[in-house]
């Protein structure tokens, strides 16, 4: 759902920028959306957080010679 999209955000800015609200998680958001995206363009972004985070492996390159 939107609302645990925003959450990941959230909780991903923490480290960081624990000055920023969940409130403040929504309206980076709602920002996203209205630079013309849409929310399912959003889910790329969260699965590159997970990525980062080490949550989810990241694609593996390997070059076969």
């Amino acid at each position: 759902t939107v609302s645990e999209l925003v959450a990941v955000l959230w909780a991903s800015l923490q480290q960081y920028h624990h000055g920023i609200s969940l409130n403040d998680a929504y309206d980076i958001f709602d920002e996203y959306l209205a630079d013309g995206h849409s929310a399912t363009d959003f889910i790329p972004v969260i699965l590159e957080i997970y990525k980062v985070s080490g949550l989810i492996k990241g694609e593996e390159v390997s070059e076969k010679n």
